[in-house]
């Protein structure tokens, strides 16, 4: 090397140097690089140079190296000998360069800057990864490893353990500038003989240096690939290990509590061996564990491989744990027991480890161990375990674990036991709710059947398994006010924990609930029996008195039929026009109130009268909540209902259609409040009206509905008062708000709307919101706080519509309108201001005098309104002619003389009850104009004759006949003291219809004496036969007077003869007597109307001038034979 000192090189062996002790005449080596540094590198691979000797003791910089500019790396030198002045090591004497992973040992002499490895320094300089084990003398700057580290040089990962010995001397560096650098570098305390080392080196015991505690104590080192750490040695270098071996005593570990050594053998470059046991972390795939003393146990059975590892060195062995596994499996367990039942456990153990077992399996009931026992199983054998148990007859119902224990495994099966548990109840009579002590109740389950008693109370109390079956029957005699009667009852339950189950008692309905044979209700008790069966069919055979329910069910009365989703009125009930009489219910705190709670079925043909009904929402005297599926049709109700939210006459909550149903109780709630419904959704009514007064506090306010919501109401009215207190809204005498989707037509409203703080307020409608409403009119005064008016408080679409009533308010008042929407359509719509006393309206609604809207003018002044098809006039406002029930004709004087006026009166019955006049507006029509006419109510006499009066009214008619007689004037000349009299004797269209007569069978002629004079007179009527009288009847008839006098007469002989009465005669031909019986039997032939004029004809004369006639007063006779021949 020394010829060429830049170059690089690499030790490929091992070098024996203890030859160089002679060299130059026993100098020894000369250093490489001594009079001119070694710039080159120099890779010592792992391989010793063994023995070197340098022996020159006036010489500076000795080492194998003089001067170092280059790099020194993986160079060993054992046993050395070096020798020198200044600057002596045993690999280097003055280091400018760097050394890295080398290591020396043997005696180090010099003067100054001796070091076990490197003698002096120069800044830059670096030592890293290094050791020396080497005695270090001289007389000054003497270190372990380095004698001098000037500024800016560095020791790092490095140590020393060789003796030093100096005037100033340092157990790792001799002497360090304030500049050196000094890290990860330790020296040992007691072998070096130095307790000081210059820079920051840590000095150390032998004991902390050496083995497994080097890796915490000089964890400054890379012990896991640069260094080694050793079993009792200092660490090495990894680049001085040749081999890294591990075994293990015995490739076999039994779990449970066998073990075996690991060693781990770790070959040096120097030819020896060292152990790295307890220095080596360990890994295995988790059957076998390994310590820090290198023993391994077994943790669980199965191959395995532990791996050791060391300085960046590994190495990995198999073994082998043994050990039994038991698997334990149930395989037959009953899913649910019975207290005191016994039931067979079956299981199964399976050893799937690879050694043969003799491990206990113990079983355990609810924590109580029922089977513990040794079992032996070979591996990859099966053992079946099969055990009988008994449950303890005090096991609570609930689930219940029952565990499986082996050392290896652990298997639990839940259990759901059915203890006892108690079956309790209440036997009651199903119609009064009144407890039945004494009582017999039978239980019938899987233990079969018993029976117990009930209490002063009405209770009973049996235990019963969990989950059983029981059915429960009671049976008993009551009185419900129509003698003593038999009920009973039966039900069947599934006992889950405590059960509680009550009994009703009710007694048993004739009929079979079919259509064709429906159940038969005749009594309260009958009636509230229908909740033992809501599907089936009823009807009632005649009227109820329900008062006595007032005091059912400790006064909350009648249990209504049907209250939830699960269980509304599915059936039908026909009440065949029956009445029920004084139905109480008392129940503020439940929903679905009334005579049916719920019902999705069929109520028809009924009458609740005088009811008292109270509940919380959904609240009605038949219906509380009628599903969309049922339908309520020609009912009644009348007393009084009392509710919260959805409440009204016929129903709460209506999703189905009310077809000529009516209501005159007075309605009671909070919001959502009519006299017929509360809300009316998806359906519609029709021909049905209230009269009560509905009374709410909140909103949704109506005299007939309180909310319509997607429904159709048609030809219905409403006549009650609606009040609200407080400050509510949608307030209307009608409906209180009408939802999108809803439409109403041919409807009025004519009670007072009082609703002094509320918004939205209509004599007709208080909210609108949907489509049309039209043909209606309200005339109830309308009193509210803003949006008010005549028929609307808020209004949309609307026409062919009028309002009357007064309107009062403070803001936003309308005769018509209050307010309206800005898309509403709005067209002949009108309102009286006269009436409403208001000069304006919302919306194009017209308004018009009370002249304007009576009467006949209404044909000119109400454009749009159809009195062709939809309304009528009438002598006051116009009504729609839905309305007109019948019409009626009267005349106040039917028997006039030609010249003389009669009034007629046109009568109207509306379906309200109320009646109306439509006398000037009526059609007339005479079937006789030459005798009379009629005009505007005045009917006028044209000639004499009959007449027949016809008046026509909404499409109805009605009729009256009208007589006109001939005028006879009377003077008996005294003008002073007798005035003029004028008298009419006629007979008017006689004419028998057979003139045909028997012998022997009398005929009876009919006279009619009418009295025209202002004071009672006599008169006398006589029959005459040609000329001769037969027969009399005379009398008195008071003024302005009717009577009816019969006359009689029977032939003798065969023959024509000549009838006369008054004056009007007739030929009758008389025969001999028929031979068989007559055509109906009778025995009277009389005169008959066939419109003959034989008896037509004039008699003018006074007293007693006219043949068959005597008038002592002012009479008018009238002989009425017209209506039919009768035979006596």
């Amino acid at each position: 090397m020394q010829l060429d000192l830049g170059a690089h090189y690499v030790l490929v062996d091992d070098v024996d140097a203890s030859d160089t002790a002679d060299w130059n005449d026993g100098r020894g080596f000369d250093p490489v690089g001594a009079t001119t540094k070694f710039s080159g590198t120099f890779d010592g691979d792992g391989h010793v140079v063994d023995g070197l000797v340098i022996d020159r003791p006036d010489s500076e910089h000795v080492g194998l190296f003089g001067v170092l500019s280059g790099s020194l790396s993986n160079a060993r030198v054992r046993d050395a000998t070096v020798t020198g002045d200044r600057g002596v090591g045993t690999l280097v004497g003055y280091l400018t360069g760097s050394v890295d992973e080398s290591a020396a040992s043997g005696t180090v002499s010099g003067t100054d800057d001796a070091g076990g490895l490197v003698g002096q320094t120069q800044s830059g300089a670096a030592i890293t990864d290094s050791h020396a084990a080497t005695t270090v003398t001289g007389e000054s700057t003497v270190g372990g490893l380095v004698g001098s580290l000037v500024d800016l040089a560095t020791v790092e990962g490095s140590f020393a353990t060789g003796e030093v010995s100096g005037d100033i001397g340092g157990g790792l560096v001799g002497s360090a500038g304030g500049w050196a650098t000094v890290t990860d570098a330790y020296w040992n305390v007691g072998t070096t003989g130095q307790p000081t080392s210059g820079g920051d080196a840590v000095g150390l015991t032998t004991d902390e240096m050496t083995g497994a505690n080097a890796t915490e104590f000089m964890d400054g080192l890379a012990l896991e690939s640069t260094w080694i750490a050793l079993d009792g040695e200092y660490p090495a270098l990894s680049g001085e290990v040749t081999s890294y071996d591990l075994s293990l005593a015995s490739d076999e570990i039994a779990v449970d509590g066998g073990s075996t050594d690991a060693t781990v053998i770790v070959g040096l470059r120097d030819g020896t061996t060292a152990t790295a046991t307890t220095t080596s972390t360990y890994a295995t795939g988790g059957n076998v564990s390994v310590d820090g003393d290198g023993t391994a146990t077994a943790d669980a059975y199965g191959p395995d491989t532990v791996t050791a590892a060391a300085g960046g060195y590994s190495d990995a062995v198999a073994v082998i744990a043994l050990d039994a596994d038991y698997e334990i499996t149930f395989t037959d367990v009953p899913a649910t027991a019975a207290a005191g039942g016994s039931y067979w456990i079956n299981a199964t153990v399976r050893n799937v480890g690879n050694d043969q077992g003799a491990d206990n399996v113990s079983l355990a009931f609810d924590g109580a161990t029922i089977f513990d026992q040794s079992t032996t199983v070979g591996a990859g054998a099966t053992e079946s375990i099969a055990f009988e148990y008994t449950v303890p007859e005090d096991t609570a119902t609930g689930s219940v674990a029952l565990d499986a224990t082996t050392p290896h495994d652990d298997a639990t099966r839940s259990v759901h036991v059915n203890g006892y548990e108690t079956l309790s109840g209440t036997i009651t009579d199903g119609v009064t709710g009144k407890a039945l002590s004494n009582r017999n109740v039978t239980v019938a389950d899987g233990a079969g059947t018993r029976t117990v008693t009930t209490n002063a109370s009405g209770a009973y109390s049996i235990e019963v398994h969990n989950a059983s079956t029981a059915i429960v029957s009671a049976s008993s005699r009551t009185s419900w006010g129509n003698g003593s009667v038999a009920i009973a009852n039966s039900s069947t339950t599934t006992i889950r924990n405590a059960t509680t189950l009550d009994l009703a008692l009710f007694q048993t309905l004739p009929g079979s609930g079919t259509a064709s044979d429906p159940f038969r209700i005749d009594t309260a008790a009958e009636l509230q029996t229908i909740s033992q069966d809501l599907a089936a069919n009823y009807t009632l055979v005649g009227d109820i008195d329900a008062s006595g329910t007032a005091v059912w069910n400790d006064g909350a009365g009648f249990d209504p039929l049907g209250g939830s989703s699960t269980t509304e009125f599915s059936g039908t009930f026909d009440g065949d026009g029956h009445e029920i009489e004084g139905l109480t219910i008392d129940r503020p705190g439940s929903d679905y109130v009334g005579l049916f709670g719920e019902a999705v079925g069929i109520v028809d043909d009924v009458a609740i009268a005088n009811a008292s009904v109270v509940g919380n929402d959904d609240v009605a005297g038949l219906v509380g909540f009628g599903h969309e599926d049922a339908e309520v049709r020609n009912a009644t109700v009348s007393g009084s209902v009392r509710g919260t939210t959805r409440v009204g006459g016929i129903a709460g909550q209506a999703d189905l259609p009310l077809t000529n149903v009516s209501v005159t109780a007075d309605v009671n709630g909070t919001d959502v409040v009519g006299g017929l419904a509360g809300i009316v959704g998806s359906d519609r009514i029709d021909r049905s009206w209230a009269s009560g007064t509905v009374t709410g506090t909140d909103a949704k306010i109506g005299g007939l509905v309180g909310n319509v919501r997607n429904a159709e109401i048609t030809d219905s009215w409403a006549s009650g008062d609606v009040v609200v207190d407080g400050d509510a809204f949608d307030v209307g005498g009608l409906v209180g708000y009408v939802d999108v989707g809803s439409g109403i037509s041919n409807v009025s409203a004519t009670g007072d709307v009082v609703a002094p703080g509320g918004d939205e307020v209509g004599g007709l409608v208080g909210h609108h919101n949907a489509r049309i409403v039209s043909n209606a009119w309200a005339s109830g005064n309308v009193t509210g706080n803003e949006s008010v008016g005549g028929l609307f408080g808020y209004a949309f679409h609307s026409s062919d519509s009028y309002a009357t009533g007064a309107v009062t308010g403070n803001a936003s008042l309308g005769g018509a309108i209050g307010t309206n929407s800005s898309y509403a359509t709005i067209s002949s719509v009108y309102w009286d201001v006269n009436a409403t006393g208001k000069n304006s309206s919302a919306g194009n609604a017209t308004g018009l005098t009370t002249a304007q809207l009576t009467g006949a003018t209404v044909n000119g002044s109400l454009a749009g309104f159809d009195f062709e098809r939809a309304w009528t006039a009438t002598d006051g406002y116009p009504r729609l002619q839905t309305e007109v029930e019948s019409v009626d004709l009267s005349v106040d004087d039917a028997a006039l003389r030609p010249g003389e006026t009669a009034d007629a009166t046109v009568a109207i019955d509306l379906v309200s009850g109320d009646t109306a006049t439509a006398t000037t507006v009526a059609n007339y029509t005479s079937t006789a104009p030459g005798v009379a006419t009629v005009d505007g109510g005045e009917i006028v006499a044209r000639g004499a004759g009959s007449a027949t009066i016809t008046a026509t009214v909404a499409g109805l008619n009605a009729s009256a006949d009208v007589r006109v007689a001939a005028r006879l004037s009377t003077d008996d000349g005294d003008d002073d003291n007798q005035p003029a009299r004028e008298l009419n004797v006629s007979v008017v269209d006689l004419a028998p219809e057979d003139a045909n007569f028997t012998v022997g069978k009398p005929v009876t002629i009919d006279v009619m004496v009418v009295n025209d004079g202002v004071a009672t007179a006599e008169y006398a009527v006589v029959l005459s036969l040609n000329g001769t009288a037969v027969a009399t009847e005379s009398g008195t008839v008071e003024a302005g007077s009717t009577t009816a006098v019969e006359l009689s007469h029977a032939f003798d002989e065969p023959g024509t003869y000549t009838l006369s009465v008054a004056d009007r005669s007739f030929d009758v031909t008389v025969e001999s007597e028929r031979s068989g019986p007559s055509d109906d039997g009778d025995s009277t032939d009389s005169f008959g109307s066939a419109g003959s004029d034989d008896f037509a004809g004039d008699s003018r004369s006074s007293g007693d001038a006219s043949p068959g006639f005597g008038v002592l007063g002012a009479v008018v006779a009238l002989l009425a034979v017209a209506a039919a021949t009768r035979r006596r």
